[in-house]
């Protein structure tokens, strides 16, 4: 000891898990990343019931279409769109159909589409 000085050493680190390790808001495992996110907010066709009422909507088009002998063709010229355009509004499983397209094939086929808010 000079001049009657002690100094004291911080007590070691407590130990960590090797493995995982911690960082303001985030964790890893390794190079996994195991922070919480927020999910995305949904696509609103990506939800069970709104799939469902768009292939509803699709096969009563198509319905509507036989009913009237209007072939694709003839209902894509009506709607004044391409044939590729009609064909992904009528799949069931297209999910980036807009109302407004819905409305437009409905008036083509001289009905409308009626919507509720439950």
């Amino acid at each position: 000891m000079t001049g009657g000085v002690t100094r004291r050493l911080a007590p070691p680190p407590a130990p960590r898990d090797p493995i995982t390790r911690v960082s303001h808001d985030r964790q890893t495992l390794g190079d996994i990343d195991l922070t919480m996110k927020r999910p995305p907010d949904p696509d609103p066709w990506d939800l069970p019931g709104e799939r469902a009422i768009k292939r509803v909507l699709a096969s009563k088009l198509v319905e509507a279409m036989e009913e009237q002998g209007l072939s694709r063709d003839a209902m894509a010229r009506r709607m004044e769109i391409s044939q590729n355009d009609l064909d992904h509004l009528l799949d069931p499983n297209a999910d980036t159909v807009s109302l407004s397209v819905l409305g437009r094939a409905a008036r083509a086929l001289g009905r409308s589409i009626s919507l509720q808010l439950i």
